[in-house]
């Protein structure tokens, strides 16, 4: 599919937005000609090839932090990403797969995107007001590299305040334990319904997975991770969740062939930089096809 680069890089002006938007599995509108003509207007006033232009450098490797596959915990049975099809589970599927306890059976999701590092998905569990939920929601990354905390600030903690009227109280997050994926050392937070049974339902588990690490963003050697955070929250009727379960869900956490294979063409679309150092770049037309392909696969 990737074909020898042909066309000079992409204006960075382009990059944020053009193909890591949408939602749900129709393909986005996008105006790759638009894309092409600005990519050939730039040949005409990029700077000589041999000056020492950061612009012109070949950022390193994508490098993926997720395994493809992992082992089903005993007593879990799995649900897999929605461009997966060696399953034929149904439809309520994320970019990444993962685990959840037998008797968990996937009945909705709302969100979604047409990028793995721009997950936002929630897969709901059970039925009417007895739910339980799996969320997946991608972090937001300054110009630093940094976590950003959704008010234009750089994350500290998941602790917030909960106001009602006049009235507020500070939900804190503690960490419960920890689990290991591939090596990444990921910490469980609980915040216990207990603080403020007044107002929260349930205890409400957090842990933020690294998916990979992103190179060159500004062509400056800084290293962007692709992180998102998982939110598990148990049944009303349940309250809380033991560690084992909690473990096994966030520890189970894969990130699929499918998926990587979207995230170097995407990012080598919107690009037009080698993303996986194999010596080819996609084009705009490489990324519409896979996206095609992908969206009817689930």
């Amino acid at each position: 599919m990737k074909r020898q680069r042909a066309i000079a890089p992409i204006s960075t002006a382009l990059l944020c937005g053009v193909l890591l938007t949408g939602c749900g599995s129709d393909v986005p509108e996008f105006d790759f000609d638009a894309l092409e003509d600005s990519s050939e207007s730039q040949q005409s006033t990029d700077p000589d090839p041999g000056q020492d232009d950061p612009a012109l450098a070949e950022p390193a490797p994508i490098e993926f932090l997720l395994p493809e596959t992992s082992d089903t915990p005993s007593g879990f049975h799995q649900i897999p990403a929605r461009c997966d099809t060696s399953s034929d589970a149904n439809e309520y599927r994320g970019w990444y797969g993962f685990a959840v306890p037998e008797g968990w059976e996937a009945n909705g999701l709302t969100g979604g995107s047409t990028s793995p590092l721009d997950e936002g998905t929630t897969v709901s569990f059970g039925s009417g007001s007895i739910r339980s939920s799996v969320e997946a929601q991608t972090d937001s990354v300054d110009g630093e590299g940094s976590i950003g905390d959704g008010q234009g600030g750089k994350w500290t903690t998941f602790d917030y305040d909960y106001k009602i009227g006049d009235s507020s109280v500070t939900v804190r997050y503690d960490e419960v334990g920890t689990v290991s994926i591939a090596g990444q050392d990921i910490a469980i937070m609980a915040a216990p319904y207990q603080q403020a049974p007044d107002r929260l339902k349930v205890t409400e588990y957090k842990a933020r997975i690294e998916a990979a690490h992103v190179y060159g963003r500004f062509y400056d050697g800084t290293v962007y991770p692709a992180s998102f955070v998982v939110t598990i929250k148990p049944t009303t009727d349940d309250k809380e969740l033991s560690e084992e379960i909690v473990r096994g869900i966030v520890g189970s956490f894969t990130m699929p062939e499918c998926a990587k294979k979207l995230v170097i063409v995407t990012e080598e679309a919107t690009t037009q930089k080698d993303a996986d150092g194999d010596g080819q770049v996609a084009t705009p037309d490489d990324y519409r096809e896979l996206l095609t392909e992908l969206s009817t696969a689930g």
